[in-house]
């Protein structure tokens, strides 16, 4: 049972390609809702959305992943994710074109990148039902600064209690 946690990804779509991340890092899955507007200096944020009771930054996954913006539709979700910097957790909502499902990946299935071609934040490439995914660590697919600058914004944007500020 315990193996089956360790090698458990969620698996999405983002522009016809498949991305996954460990469950352990998956805070929730929830419908697409239209964030409040934000600008900054992450690129990829296209907004705030609240989740349990806070105001958490709303990324662009197919902005982020550099493959094009993710096209909203009645598919769309958001998948919230954990991630550490430091010491500290910090949650980030992750816009994707269709959650597919979770995918046990053993070692042996996994393949290697040459570094040249892969971000630092790709772990490894496997094979899916639909392809070859792309599975990546949350914690590196930001950069501190990014992380830093998301957090600042979705405080200075939000009431007391964690509501989007009108």
């Amino acid at each position: 049972m315990e193996d089956e946690i360790i090698n458990s990804f969620l698996t999405f779509e983002v522009n016809g390609g498949t991305y996954g991340v460990h469950v352990s890092k998956v805070v929730e899955i929830m419908a697409y809702v239209k964030p409040q507007a934000a600008s900054g200096s992450v690129p990829a944020l296209i907004g705030l959305v609240e989740h349990r009771g806070r105001v958490i930054p709303l990324i662009d996954s197919g902005l982020k992943f550099n493959v094009g913006p993710v096209n909203v539709t009645e598919q769309t979700y958001v998948v919230v994710i954990s991630v550490t910097n430091g010491d500290e957790l910090f949650d980030v909502a992750l816009a994707v074109d269709m959650v597919r499902e979770v995918l046990e990946i053993p070692e042996d299935d996994r393949l290697a990148i040459d570094t040249t071609y892969k971000p630092g934040y790709v772990l490894f490439a496997a094979p899916t039902p639909n392809g070859l995914g792309m599975f990546f660590d949350p914690d590196k697919v930001f950069t501190d600064t990014e992380v830093v600058d998301m957090a600042a914004y979705a405080a200075k944007n939000s009431k007391e209690g964690g509501k989007i500020a009108e």
